[in-house]
């Protein structure tokens, strides 16, 4: 299995709240000619994230995850290091639920903004180890492939993996964004930066983004996406439905090095494109009277204990 789920309710709407823009690109895919009705009369849901439960119940039946535990098969994973579509937690979910012997590889590869499996830099490694694994339990022959490991590709890619037996130990750097900021309709942003301390640093893991609000008028939804420059590092929402109170948005697991020292910047908005023009993860905005209050946010990132890449 290559970049694929193993829940597709987490997968496209995590925490409820559909990665609308990718949900529109997916199903401009298929003609809805040929789409099962009981899909077609969901898109709409899911689309606007409402009617949850309905696309919930849709969806778990096309996804693995709960059958996984039951397979003995011999599985090799193949998962992108930065793949806004299926991040690592789908990977990492069937890697812990599979019962036979198992191995996953972390790569250049992946859905936006990876890079495709036919020009990732390390193409060579997880090919190769996909015709070892073949020639393990296929032609049965002895050649160290079946160890259970979770294997990181480094990027920029160096010839080099890291390997693990378990799960690969991360740490949590938290830091405090203070501020109170109103924001307004579709195109209202709050943007506030960070330094985390030491460094370089590697992100694996959910990063978490608590954020304190008030005032919410009309205000259904809270997007935020965290950069390092220009670049989008990962991104969540949530849906908003009290007037004020306290929201967690956990974001993607992904990796991307982060070099020491460098300024992080965490965008909030009803939309993605708070970020960039070119972030199109979720477009489904608020109404134009919408209005929201954003106070103190504590950003809480997840890194390796040790970066691999250099």
């Amino acid at each position: 299995p290559v970049i694929t789920w193993t829940n597709l309710a987490s997968a496209l709407a995590p925490q409820g709240l559909s990665k609308s823009g990718l949900v529109n690109y997916l199903a401009a895919l298929v003609p809805e000619s040929r789409w099962d009705p009981e899909l077609l009369a969901a898109k709409p849901s899911l689309v606007s994230s409402t009617n949850m439960a309905a696309v919930n119940a849709l969806t778990a039946s096309r996804s693995p995850l709960a059958k996984l535990s039951s397979l003995q098969t011999p599985t090799l994973m193949i998962q992108g290091r930065r793949d806004f579509l299926f991040d690592i937690d789908q990977a990492l979910a069937a890697y812990k639920a599979l019962k036979g012997p198992k191995r996953l590889y972390v790569g250049s590869l992946g859905h936006a903004p990876g890079i495709s499996p036919a020009s990732a830099p390390d193409a060579a490694i997880y090919w190769g180890e996909a015709v070892k694994w073949f020639d393990r339990f296929l032609k049965g022959t002895a050649n160290g492939i079946d160890k259970n490991v979770i294997e990181l590709g480094h990027d920029p890619y160096d010839g080099k993996t890291t390997t693990y037996t378990s799960l690969p130990a991360v740490k949590t750097s938290s830091v405090t964004l203070p501020g109170s900021t109103t924001m307004t309709g579709s195109t209202g942003k709050v943007v506030r930066g960070a330094r985390i301390t030491g460094g370089p640093h590697e992100t694996f893991g959910v990063t978490k983004v608590v954020v304190r609000y008030s005032g919410a008028q009309n205000w259904d939804r809270l997007v935020a996406v965290l950069a390092v420059g220009t670049t989008p590092i990962t991104a969540g929402g949530v849906k908003i439905n009290a007037a004020q109170g306290t929201v967690t948005i956990n974001l993607m697991n992904q990796m991307l090095r982060v070099p020491a020292g460098k300024k992080l910047t965490l965008y909030l908005a009803p939309t993605s494109l708070a970020q960039s023009s070119a972030n199109a993860l979720y477009l489904a905005s608020v109404q134009p009277d919408a209005k929201i209050t954003i106070g103190r946010v504590t950003l809480g990132v997840s890194v390796l204990k040790k970066a691999i890449s250099r």
